[in-house]
């Protein structure tokens, strides 16, 4: 719906990050940056935790290029390329304000042949008229469709008022018109124009990182992308300014909701820096801007999450966006005696309090928390070359000096690490003078009848109205002319390569990395060197887990929630008494066997950390509010959980196979939980997460160099709870899985109407309603596996992830789930969502366990089949290796699995690997034997249809 700031986010996460000139991170200086004989840019970061190699080309080339004629070929192309390619499987294709970026993640042995085939997708494209027709057609009736949708009414509306100058240079510019009557003929020739303005070496750069070998690199490089020149020039881009007087607006519909009113405010005149920090300082949770906007009842807010401010960004101009939602009082009374003017009247007075309610102290918060950003992003081999990417593609705003290069290898990089002095040149006054010196755009975004209501009092305000009729740039008057106007924009050496081991000794380079000691207190901590970190992520593995309560479900969960809870109150006030000199970030989940408490922070912190972690355990007070929360959390999550098709028969199949056990206990999907849980029951719990014996730690990262005796020191001085008794709930002697003859099992499902857009997606935006006439329900495949811990399981695991993946490619509206064995789970399972027909279904499945195991039999086919199903799994099971966070993860799985086992393997995710990366077509085939034509356990819904 409006958020608009969705799209433009994914460019700003560069300009959300600073870093501190003393903490420099290791792999932002070991960045080795080049340029080809033919211009082209490439940057190169080796590390050899992680086992892919990701690779990216971004051209300057997006929307910001497109003219009023051109207006949409520039994501066309990127879908051509797409299409074309079929050969190349594309992590992300993006289509941005200022590039467009091809995202591949390949393993060690497809780098050449990817590079091979990316630079002559990009550079010497070949779009057969068939694919031109469909990619066309195909984007015209996305056009016809978005120019009738809500979200683009209003996108189409913002743009063209604060960009009036060149509003096509937006997603939302495309004139439909255009399109209907472009012809393949017309498109063929702005494809070739474009391909060669703009999809040139000297417009483009290419950046790798992960398992690789520089050298090597780059003489694939030099093969691949360097063999191509270009003799155009990049055309030159008219910036697209804010140029429109006129700043107030009200836009309706009949399609907005009655209840609500959506304000957007945009300020234009800010810097990249100066916005970035205003953002931060008046939209960080419980700034005081956000809790004097709260104070008023009559503008009903839900909620601090429901006023963002944020900073967006292209290299011409940057926006400090505001927005917010607002509902009618509660009070009846109240209700009665405002209306959406003056909620509008009373939000808008508050901006002009800005310069009093936004304190120094939160500016310089955010000056800091910036800098911490790309610090964090800086320490992170991929985060770090995505933004390296991202600043490319912008970097003309950016013009530093060329001082202190000698500690750098990439000069693109060093100028990206610049962006903190030009932070700490920034003072709120200045901002905030600024911020005054402006008369923001507003709009005003409510339902037609409010309109109409108001009407008068709108137009006295100076609002202008926005409607259906003249939302987009081509149906307003002032660009009439504009739209008869022609465009008048102007229009190697081969090297040989060494053979190169697929993985460069991946396995046993990183098993090598991980070692381990134990504690006087018996509690075994289990470290991973990272060369490339300057951070440390730190997480407490907890025994017990969801099993630990099954009889009173949920309440583990709480217990492990409020623990990391104490120790982020801890770590915070640490923080404010200057004993942290960084920032950090806990988190916590629960399993199955085992909870985890994940804390990230700065290498050079350890000592503070552990300490701090460690108090906070033994001397940390529950506070009844805190324990309330925590209780009301997991009880909602629980009724998420209950209404959520996957998770219901997901239930009855561990229902069906563990009949009345702890398994049953901890997936049931219909009772209500923690009903008797109150804030003693808590108190009398919590001894429990004292005891030293239940406690296992995994760091990953930099390591600080007295790790041993500061865990000595700190977590080394909990206890061992002495005279267990067996009542405990240990996670021993759990029953084995009973799959006992082929099941088809159709359960009822309850469904329960939710957004279908992900949490991590939604941000702070209110729930949007999609209404559906269509039900598609998901299936469940499942079958039991071998023996946890050996090769036979890894095997099994990595069919199981093949499989999976070429069900999700059979029909692209499905979206499969892998769930591999886990502790005391003996079974693997497929749950396939957005399922139309069953029996289609049913008969995709068996056709491919058929065809895998046809091709693992046949003497041609078997390597090519084994390759994938080995890249498959790196691709799909091995991305966490990318950060010190994800690899520690990893390490935890092998302490979950093997949680009831007297040796716990926090190397099983590098055994499982070298296990599949070893195996041959005959071991795979004898594993395929768990996987018959039909699923042992086969879950269906009742309003499915066959």
């Amino acid at each position: 719906m409006i958020f608009k700031s969705n799209k433009i986010l994914t460019i700003i996460s560069l300009s959300t990050c600073l870093f501190t000139a003393k903490m420099f991170a290791t792999p932002v200086k070991s960045v080795q940056e080049y340029t080809l004989e033919n211009g082209m840019q490439v940057f190169i970061l080796e590390d050899s935790s992680d086992a892919q190699v990701h690779i990216e080309y971004t051209c300057r080339a997006g929307f910001s290029s497109q003219t009023q004629s051109t207006c949409g070929f520039f994501k066309l192309y990127t879908k051509l390329v797409q299409a074309a390619n079929a050969n190349l499987t594309f992590t992300d294709v993006q289509c941005n304000a200022d590039s467009s970026r091809y995202i591949i993640d390949v393993s060690p042995s497809q780098v050449e042949d990817t590079l091979f085939s990316l630079s002559d997708a990009v550079f010497s494209p070949d779009f057969s008229d068939e694919l031109l027709k469909a990619q066309l057609t195909a984007l015209k009736k996305e056009v016809n469709d978005n120019k009738d949708t809500m979200s683009f009414y209003i996108n189409a509306a913002i743009d063209s008022r604060v960009f009036s100058e060149a509003p096509w240079k937006h997603d939302s510019g495309i004139y439909p018109p255009l399109f209907k009557k472009t012809t393949e003929k017309t498109a063929r020739t702005v494809i070739k124009q474009i391909s060669e303005q703009w999809y040139t070496p000297k417009n483009s750069a290419v950046f790798i990182s992960g398992n690789l070998n520089t050298e090597h690199t780059m003489l694939m490089l030099r093969n691949s992308f360097g063999r191509f020149y270009s003799s155009f020039r990049t055309p030159s881009e008219k910036p697209s300014r804010p140029v429109n007087k006129q700043r107030k607006y009200v836009l309706h519909s009949n399609e907005i909701s009655p209840d609500l009113t959506q304000l957007v405010i945009q300020y234009t005149l800010f810097d990249m820096e100066q916005s970035d920090l205003l953002a931060l300082a008046m939209g960080y949770e419980g700034s005081l801007f956000k809790q004097q906007i709260l104070s008023f009842n009559e503008l009903n807010i839900p909620g601090d999450e429901y006023i963002n401010v944020s900073a967006a960004h292209k290299k011409d101009s940057s926006r400090l966006i505001i927005q917010t939602l607002l509902q009618p009082p509660e009070d009846k009374k109240a209700a009665a005696a405002t209306n959406s003017f003056k909620q509008t009247e009373l939000f808008l007075k508050q901006l002009d309090l800005i310069p009093h309610i936004v304190r120094p102290e939160e500016f310089e918060y955010a000056k800091n928390q910036l800098e911490y950003s790309l610090n964090r992003t800086a320490a992170v081999p991929t985060e770090l070359m995505q933004t390296l990417s991202e600043f490319w593609a912008l970097e003309p705003y950016y013009q530093g000096d060329e001082t202190d290069t000698e500690d750098y290898s990439s000069q693109t990089a060093r100028r990206l690490m610049e962006r903190p002095q030009k932070l700490h040149a920034n003072t709120l006054t200045e901002a905030l003078t600024k911020l005054q010196s402006e008369a923001p755009f507003i709009f005003v975004i409510i339902n037609s009848k409010d309109y109409k209501l108001n009407k008068k009092a709108y137009t006295s305000a100076g609002f202008e109205e926005i409607n259906e009729k003249n939302a987009s740039w081509y149906v307003q008057q002032i660009f009439k002319e504009v739209l008869k106007e022609a465009d008048t924009q102007d229009s190697a050496k081969l090297y040989s390569t060494q053979s190169i081991a697929d993985d460069n000794s991946y396995y046993q380079k990183n098993r090598d990395t991980i070692s381990n000691f134990t504690l006087s207190n018996g509690i075994k901590v289990y470290t991973k060197q990272n060369p490339l970190s300057a951070q440390t992520s730190l997480i407490l593995s907890i025994n017990g887990g969801k099993y630990n309560s099954f009889d009173d479900n949920g309440f583990e969960e709480v217990m492990i929630n409020l623990t990391a809870g104490l120790i982020q109150k801890k770590l915070r006030a640490a923080q404010s008494e200057g004993l942290l000199t960084g920032a950090f970030y806990v988190s916590s989940e629960t399993e199955l066997s085992t909870g985890k408490i994940i804390v990230e922070f700065d290498t050079e912190d350890t000592s503070a950390v552990l300490k701090t972690l460690s108090d906070a355990i033994v001397y940390g007070e529950i506070a009844p509010a805190d324990a309330d929360r925590a209780v009301s959390a997991r009880k909602y999550r629980k009724r998420l959980e209950n209404g959520t098709a996957s998770n219901q028969l997901y239930s009855a199949l561990i229902n069906r196979i563990y009949k009345k056990s702890r398994q049953s206990s901890v997936f049931e999907a219909e009772k209500e939980i923690l009903l008797d849980t109150d804030y003693t029951k808590i108190l009398s719990a919590y001894p429990a997460m004292l005891d030293a014996s239940r406690y296992s730690v995994i760091i990953c990262g930099a390591l600080h160099e007295k790790l041993q005796p500061l865990m000595e020191e700190t977590l080394g001085h909990l206890a061992p709870q002495e005279n267990k008794e067996e009542s405990e709930k240990e996670n021993l002697n759990i029953q084995n899985p009973d799959l006992s003859g082929a099941k088809n099992l159709t359960i009822q499902v309850r469904h329960t109407f939710l957004t279908d857009i992900p949490a991590e997606k939604a941000g702070p935006q209110p729930a949007v309603l999609i209404p559906t006439t269509e039900f598609l329900d998901p299936v469940i495949y499942a079958n039991q596996a071998p023996v946890p811990g050996t090769k036979q399981t890894a095997l099994y695991n990595a069919l199981l992830n093949y499989i999976g993946t070429k069900l999700e490619k059979s029909d692209s509206s499905y979206l499969v789930t892998v769930q591999f064995p886990r502790s005391n789970l003996n079974i693997g399972s497929l749950t396939i969502q957005n399922v139309a027909h069953t029996r289609e279904l049913d008969a995709q499945y068996k056709s491919i366990i058929q065809t895998i195991k046809d091709q693992l039999h046949r003497l041609q086919a078997n390597q090519t089949i084994v390759r994938e199903i080995k890249n498959n799994w790196i691709q799909k099971q091995m991305y966490p290796t990318s950060s010190d966070t994800g690899t520690a993860l990893l390490m935890q799985k092998g302490l979950e699995l093997f949680v009831s086992q007297a040796s716990q393997n926090p190397c099983w995710y590098l055994d499982e690997y070298n296990y599949i990366q070893t195996a041959n077509a005959q071991d795979f085939l004898e594993i395929m034997e768990y996987f018959p034509v039909i699923p042992p356990d086969r879950i269906y819904s009742s309003d499915s249809k066959k």
